[in-house]
């Protein structure tokens, strides 16, 4: 959703930064790791996103963004026993009010994957191999409200954002030699509330345009982070086992990030970011590379 409310520019010669107009295209790496502890075992995703948006004024300071992603996604357990591969998409929308220093806007996101899931399973003299798949739904809407404090040389940016997210797996089956799994399906809704600030800075390239260093620092706090599922067990046995499989993440993150805006001919943008999260057992980064040209 952050993807949809993106086309900022400094306004006239000063460190105000207003919304404009633009097309812009975006490759994101991403890399996410759960370490193993007590009670979770440890497991590592990769994911590759390319994405494409645009922002035009629809009012006077009133404008509205779309933007569209393929992704791609594998992850795997510490352990060996767990492999993933998966394949999605995403789209979304925002519509942002900017009144000099006050940025108010709102989106709305979309998403969908398609993930095979790669299990080993290792019973005493028994090992075998089992595959499923399983769809990935997820639905959000976020709100944000900023205020810009500008000063002669540089900025601050606080913020606050407030995201409803719901998410949803289907059930699926893993077939295996000495017994099956049954897995079924998990939905969830989540409130997060994203308090942050950033601080920039304008450094001037003569006529060619300007720079735009900074960096950000806040934290999430989710009210609910864990996707539970019941897990049934079918074997040659007349009873059945059953038991009930939660995903442990964090409730609390650190959020830090990095950036370089480079805004040159007075269209022409080029943005390369990085991004961190840090929890309990818990550590992901993103690096992104954007090009923008406005109109």
């Amino acid at each position: 959703m952050n993807h949809a409310m993106s086309c900022p520019i400094f306004v006239d010669g000063g460190t105000m930064i207003g919304e404009s107009q633009c097309v812009w295209a975006r490759v994101t790496g991403h890399r996410a790791k759960t370490f193993e502890s007590r009670t979770t075992d440890g497991f590592t995703q990769n994911g590759l996103d390319f994405r494409v948006g645009a922002q035009w004024e629809v009012k006077q300071d009133w404008f509205l963004g779309a933007t569209a992603a393929y992704s791609e996604t594998d992850g795997s357990s510490q352990d060996g026993f767990t492999a993933t591969d998966g394949k999605g998409g995403d789209v979304s929308i925002a519509l942002k009010h900017q009144r000099g220093p006050w940025l108010i806007a709102g989106s709305f996101h979309l998403g969908y994957s398609s993930n095979d899931i790669s299990n080993r399973f290792d019973v005493g003299d028994v090992v075998w191999n089992a595959r499923a798949n399983a769809d990935l739904w997820t639905a959000a809407a976020k709100a944000r409200v900023a205020y810009e404090f500008a000063f002669p040389a540089w900025y601050v940016r606080p913020y606050l954002d407030m995201d409803l997210i719901y998410t949803s797996m289907a059930g699926y089956a893993i077939p295996g030699d000495l017994f099956s799994l049954k897995v079924g399906r998990m939905q969830d809704w989540t409130l997060a509330v994203r308090p942050a600030v950033e601080i920039g800075t304008r450094i001037e390239l003569s006529d060619m345009g300007w720079l735009r260093p900074y960096a950000s620092i806040g934290f999430s706090q989710f009210s609910d982070s864990n996707l539970a599922a019941s897990v049934q067990i079918y074997d040659d046995m007349p009873d059945n086992h059953a038991f009930r499989s939660t995903p442990a993440m964090p409730e609390t993150l650190l959020d830090v990030g990095v950036g370089m805006q480079l805004f040159a001919h007075g269209k022409y943008e080029l943005r390369g970011e990085y991004k961190s999260q840090i929890g309990d057992q818990f550590l992901s980064h993103d690096a992104s590379l954007r090009l923008s040209i406005g109109f």
